[in-house]
């Protein structure tokens, strides 16, 4: 296995901050037999002069005429490699030095066709190891192929693969936007003998312009893999798992209506209009209309300058506080140190009976005890953003007619204990 040759394909696109790393994670590995592919996809940053600049005759550059994605420029390092085994790494990513000496040991020790490892991934200051515990353990029971029915578990830069394995199935399909590793791993499971190295030789950074963090891609993708992939999923019972896994990421991305909109349309199509399926699009559906018409209430209220910033500037306005929870009291906390309170002429709530205790000696009305007058005032909105459409319906339903949302700015600047306006 020293002397095996193995080829390294590194696709790039405008990563001249980070690729001399991954490279160099490369060149320096421990299993010095390797050739280093990187597939430039049409970069107009200063990545190709950043390449050339190595000097190891191991490093060949290869750059595409026009941006055809990571998938075709995987593919054309596969094709223009001379190794026996292939593996990846992606421009972002770096290498324990280790990394392929380890792989290569264990696909000589086991006769793994395939052999993947453990990674560390960090996004935004946070990290964690990948697999977790629970897909450890299935892995260790031979279990991959459930696992690959539900998830995604393997990364791309993990991989070691004999370049034969590409030859009999196939190279990366490049009708997917996004997941292709994962597509790939699903044919390759049920084809070859796949082992997994329990260590963390790759640390991986998922960048806001990856692959990785854009949500509309993986929902074009997830309904592809299902067509081309159904008897697998459904070998294992994990349909569901698999068709849902999308809608995790609902809470942190939720300006995809449109795309979530087809998403469940494929979803009725392939499943039918199963009960679990209505309920799920019916709250998602909910939640884009929700959250579009809290955001077009701020905007409204930005161009008539009705928000509470402004509100603080005139300091001769009176306004009414909804809420005496921790972002009612946050929000006093911020006006005191304003000197401000005084504008504050009331709490409403919804029951007194649930908020015995008045903040800062204000009064405390229920919405049935608000006369016309209140109803006419301006009424800033102290709650958690999970029922701000649910209040804002109830104070309609009161006829509040100068209901106001807090600013995502504002939201901030409480949150922070800091003053609102700058001041």
């Amino acid at each position: 296995m020293k002397d095996m040759l193995v080829s390294v394909i590194i696709p790039t696109y405008n990563r001249m901050e980070t690729i001399r790393n991954a490279v160099n994670s490369v060149l320096q590995q421990s299993h010095c037999n390797i050739e280093v592919i990187v597939v430039d996809d049409a970069s107009v940053d200063q990545t190709e002069e950043m390449i050339l600049s190595i000097d190891d005759k191991r490093l060949h550059y290869v750059k595409n005429c026009e941006q055809k994605g990571a998938n075709y420029s995987r593919n054309v390092g596969i094709e223009q490699s001379h190794g026996e085994v292939i593996a990846f790494c992606d421009s972002a990513d770096t290498w324990v030095q280790d990394k392929l000496e380890k792989q290569l040991k264990r696909m000589y020790e086991t006769g793994d066709e395939i052999v993947f490892c453990g990674e560390e991934v960090k996004e935004m200051n946070s990290s964690h190891t990948i697999p977790f515990s629970t897909q450890k353990a299935m892995i260790a029971q031979n279990r991959l192929s459930e696992l690959l029915a539900a998830e995604n578990c393997i990364d791309t830069s993990t991989l070691l693969i004999r370049k034969a394995c590409f030859n009999e199935i196939g190279y990366f399909d490049l009708e997917l936007p996004r997941l292709q590793e994962y597509e790939w791993m699903i044919r390759a499971v049920q084809r070859f003998q796949v082992g997994y190295l329990d260590e963390v030789l790759v640390y991986a950074v998922i960048r806001k312009d990856s692959i990785s963090s854009d949500l509309t891609k993986l929902l074009k993708a997830v309904p592809i893999i299902y067509r081309k992939h159904s008897k697998f999923f459904a070998l294992y019972g994990k349909q569901m798992e698999f068709l849902l896994s999308p809608i995790k990421l609902l809470s942190r991305k939720n300006s995809l209506y449109e795309e979530y909109e087809k998403y469940f349309r494929f979803l009725y199509d392939n499943i039918g209009e199963i009960n679990e399926y209505k309920k799920l699009y019916t709250e998602t559906i909910r939640f884009f209309i929700e959250k579009d018409f809290i955001s077009r209430l701020i905007a409204l209220n930005k161009q008539k300058g009705r928000t509470l910033t402004q509100l603080l500037k005139n300091k001769s306005n009176d306004f009414y506080i909804f809420g005496a929870g921790e972002a009612a009291r946050k929000l006093c906390e911020c006006l005191e140190k304003q000197y401000i309170t005084n504008l504050v002429k009331a709490f409403i709530v919804t029951n007194k009976k649930n908020n015995v205790q008045n903040i800062l000696d204000v009064p405390m009305l229920e919405l049935r005890e608000c006369d016309e007058q209140i109803k006419s005032m301006p009424v800033i909105l102290a709650v958690s953003e999970s029922i701000l459409y649910e209040i804002i319906s109830e104070l309609r339903k009161y006829e509040f007619s100068n209901i106001i949302c807090l600013t995502e700015e504002e939201r901030i600047l409480i949150e922070e204990g800091r003053m609102i306006g700058g001041k």
